[in-house]
């Protein structure tokens, strides 16, 4: 973030505006952190007037500005996880009505057991259209291939989106691609506007997101800071060959190594430069450093089951605390899990043992009781569709008949 926050006061030095500059970042908090460094520097005002957005925040943007010649009205709506299992399903359905209207006499009611069956394969359904989407993969590529399921499913999904006017998480990155290859005005006004170009984390982009800034960085005034080493997001689509495809797009770049580790003990360091050793498809062997102390020493503690691990992290939590000299203080440790299913163990363990905490990571507005309290409130605003019904019913009456 230093570096980050470093280039951007040098591109200001250097006389662009601020403006003209786009700092892209992974997450939220890593935008307002950089935006409240630089602030610190030049002020509040000019930090303001830079764009320091996430991938998906400035694509959102670009598409709600654009939204008409995406077939969209700039009120377009966000399709979360349980909208695009509803669009899946109905792909699904339209797809074995298609089937079934060649079959004459033989076509089969729309019946319970046909629903059940569309619901059990939404989830594989859903799963091939992210990756579909995440890859840039269009119902044509699909077809060429022999899928013609999968391309007319992912067809359809498509159409119902455009006709209930929503993009999903996937479309901000894709759609902004389409306006930039396909509309030149849209690409200009890009290129007058972000004169520079800062990207944070670069190893957790993804194909499409890399060839996203190739496209906007045309110019040639880009920087990217990242480590191939920290790359954690390949489930989401996160590719570590960008590296490579840099070095290759960009002959002229010039490359610093940034060695130093300010944040870990020397212990951590070490045993992570021992771990990462083995990895087969880094770009080139590289040793972090520190200045800092040892620290305490790692203990590697294999459990046989969720609940015998829950009971080990306790009871070392119970034995850290009350061996402290200035008495039990929980806030000073922190318990990080992989799987959202083995956090919700740990919290039923600390409300029997009497153990205060907090959970981070789902987003208040997320939760789930948060979203069904949210959602009883909209159905008291005149003109309140379906949706929040639904939600609300389906909170109230719990039952596997959903609909």
């Amino acid at each position: 973030t230093s570096t980050m926050v470093g280039r951007v006061l040098t591109l200001l030095k250097e006389g662009i505006p601020p403006s003209n500059i786009l700092a892209m970042t992974f997450t939220t908090a890593a935008a307002s952190e950089m935006r409240d460094r630089i602030g610190a520097v030049v002020g509040k005002a000019v930090a303001k007037e830079i764009i320091i957005s996430t991938f998906h925040s400035f694509c959102l943007q670009l598409c709600r500005t654009h939204a008409e010649k995406l077939g969209r009205t700039s009120e377009f709506i966000i399709y979360g996880h349980g909208q695009q299992r509803r669009a899946i399903i109905e792909a699904e359905r339209l797809l074995e009505h298609g089937k079934s209207d060649g079959l004459g006499d033989a076509v089969k009611q729309y019946d319970g057991d046909i629903k059940h069956s569309f619901k059990d394969k939404a989830k594989k359904w859903l799963k091939f259209v992210t990756q579909a989407k995440s890859s840039g993969q269009a119902p044509e590529e699909y077809e060429k291939k022999g899928d013609l399921t999968g391309a007319s499913i992912l067809r359809h999904y498509n159409e119902i989106l455009v006709s209930c006017n929503a993009l999903d998480y996937h479309d901000f990155i894709n759609s902004s691609i389409t306006l930039l290859t396909k509309f030149p005005e849209v690409y200009k006004e890009c290129q007058n506007t972000w004169q520079a170009i800062v990207v944070d984390e670069f190893q957790d982009t993804s194909a499409m997101q890399y060839f996203l800034l190739k496209l906007l960085a045309s110019h040639n005034h880009i920087t990217i800071v990242g480590d191939d080493d920290q790359s954690i997001f390949s489930f989401n689509g996160a590719d570590v060959s960008g590296f490579d495809s840099f070095r290759r797009d960009f002959p002229n770049h010039k490359e610093i190594r940034l060695n130093k580790n300010y944040r870990s003990t020397r212990a951590i360091v070490e045993a992570a430069t021992a771990l990462i050793h083995n990895n087969t498809k880094r770009c080139n062997h590289k040793l972090a450093e520190t200045d800092n102390p040892s620290g305490s020493k790692i203990t590697v503690k294999e459990c046989h089951s969720e609940d015998s691990q829950c009971a080990f992290v306790i009871d070392k939590i119970i034995e850290t605390t009350s061996s402290s000299a200035e008495g039990r203080d929980f806030g000073k440790i922190a318990v990080l899990y992989r799987r959202q299913i083995t956090g919700k163990a740990f919290q039923v363990s600390f409300r029997n043992r009497k153990i205060p905490f907090n959970v981070h990571g789902v987003a208040f507005y997320r939760k789930k009781a948060i979203k069904a309290i949210m959602a009883i409130l909209r159905t008291t605003l005149p003109g309140c569709d379906d949706g929040p019904w639904r939600q609300a019913l389906k909170t109230l009456l719990p039952g596997d008949k959903e609909e």
